[in-house]
């Protein structure tokens, strides 16, 4: 039997295997509430991960994390001066600043880490969500953003993003 190797698949085979954290879904309404998860695919360079550090944007002033079994969560916030009405009667004197989660996740596996948040009201922007990946053995910086004139793909180590949309009218 004859195999014949197409130059596309030879190009295909050669190019290292480029994994990100990306967020999925990575667009939501601007004004309302959405849930989204960040997707680990792998560890460090065959390292297990040990940790998931997300920053959370400035704009962002309600957000949770999903709890997951197995893996221990810390919150850091930042004050707000003033406090912010965020809606059903309440004020918001802090925000927010950083999520981690702790635990271990094999290499060979992936997972998801859930965020549910009050999105922005301005339609049209691109919210980014640094992420810092520790391993048992070094660490994956998702932090780059891209310029104006970049795409997301183009960036080495490129954060995860959510896009916001008009809402319907």
């Amino acid at each position: 039997m004859k195999y014949i190797i197409v130059p596309a698949m030879l190009a295909l085979i050669a190019m290292p295997a480029m994994a990100h954290v990306t967020a999925n879904p990575n667009t939501g309404v601007a004004g309302n509430y959405f849930q989204t998860s960040l997707r680990i695919s792998h560890g460090c360079e065959g390292s297990p991960t040990t940790s998931i550090t997300v920053q959370i944007p400035e704009s962002i002033l309600s957000v949770r994390p999903q709890a997951k079994a197995g893996w221990k969560i810390t919150i850091k916030k930042r004050p707000l001066n003033p406090a912010v009405d965020i809606g059903h009667g309440k004020m918001a004197k802090e925000a927010v600043n950083e999520i981690t989660w702790s635990g271990k996740l094999a290499d060979d596996q992936y997972d998801e880490f859930g965020l549910v948040m009050k999105l922005p009201e301005s339609a049209g922007q691109t919210l980014w969500f640094p992420t810092v990946q520790k391993c048992a053995k070094g660490e994956n910086r998702w932090v780059e953003i891209p310029t104006e004139k970049q795409e997301w793909h183009h960036v080495q180590r490129p954060a995860p993003f959510v896009k916001l949309t008009q809402p319907a009218q």
